[in-house]
């Protein structure tokens, strides 16, 4: 574990914070895997960079498949109590996923497809509960006219080989069917330490997927990175993103984030 502690180094993550903080987003989403094997002490760790950011109602996070990392951890909850306050319901109904907030023009569907897996495996899986609160509630402001982001740590595009066996999201299709029965207006996924975009189809429908990459990779061909969304009279009017300059050791504005690994549409046939 100590290559990806490396690979991850802690400097990065600070410096993150403090570029976020200084571009004064009116909200901040983080889809997870704020730890590496899901310790106590990570978290808090985490928490304490993570407090420069605001209260509940400027930032919100969901766990990724190493917040779960273990049958104990996840048992005990260790996640959702470090994160407690920043997992709140706009209207305070519980279990803790998904989370809902409401800011302004835009409804935020945090939810979780984090669970312990067997060694050398990722995948993930968002629970039939979950689905049925995002369902409803969605359904329940649907003329609203609320811009939807909906969160999710797993990926929904293919890999291919391996990684499509080992770390995939085992009720996907599941949930992209759902994600077109609600009307959702952008996906926000983590997972994939390389950034992602392209647009999910179907009936004439159009779903934009964005994966910003990891946050904290020190990789010099594909440095940390996070993207900035700027939404306007409910339309998401452009998407501009940060690197991380590993020379600087600051974050600099990249622009449209071109350089994914995927990007163009996927066709849903369902």
């Amino acid at each position: 574990m100590s290559f990806r502690a490396n690979a991850h180094p802690i400097e990065i993550f600070d410096t993150l914070i403090d570029d976020v903080v200084q571009q004064r987003p009116d909200h901040v989403v983080i889809t997870g895997d704020l730890s590496n094997l899901s310790l106590e002490s990570e978290f808090r760790r985490s928490l304490k960079s993570l407090e420069a950011l605001g209260g509940p109602e400027r930032w919100t996070p969901i766990p990724g498949n190493h917040d779960a990392y273990t049958y104990e951890s996840t048992k005990s909850c260790e996640f959702e109590k470090t994160f407690a306050p920043w997992l709140q319901w706009t209207d305070q109904v519980r279990p803790p996923y998904p989370v809902i907030k409401k800011i302004e023009d835009i409804v935020i569907y945090g939810l979780s497809s984090a669970h312990p897996s067997p060694p050398l495996f990722a995948w993930g899986a968002v629970s039939r509960k979950q689905l049925t609160y995002l369902e409803t509630h969605a359904q329940s402001i649907q003329d609203s006219g609320l811009f939807k982001i909906v969160l999710v740590h797993h990926n929904l595009h293919k890999r291919g080989g391996w990684a499509d066996v080992t770390a995939q999201l085992r009720n996907k299709q599941l949930f992209i069917d759902i994600l077109f029965r609600i009307n959702a207006s952008v996906v926000l996924h983590g997972h994939t330490h390389k950034a992602h975009r392209y647009v999910l189809v179907k009936d004439n429908k159009k779903i934009p997927v964005l994966g910003s990459g990891s946050s904290t990779w020190s990789n010099p061909h594909h440095p940390a990175r996070y993207n900035i969304l700027t939404i306007n009279q409910g339309k998401l009017e452009r998407i501009t993103c940060r690197i991380y300059n590993l020379q600087s050791k600051q974050f600099e504005d990249y622009g449209e984030p071109l350089d994914t690994d995927t990007h163009g549409t996927q066709l849903v046939d369902r």
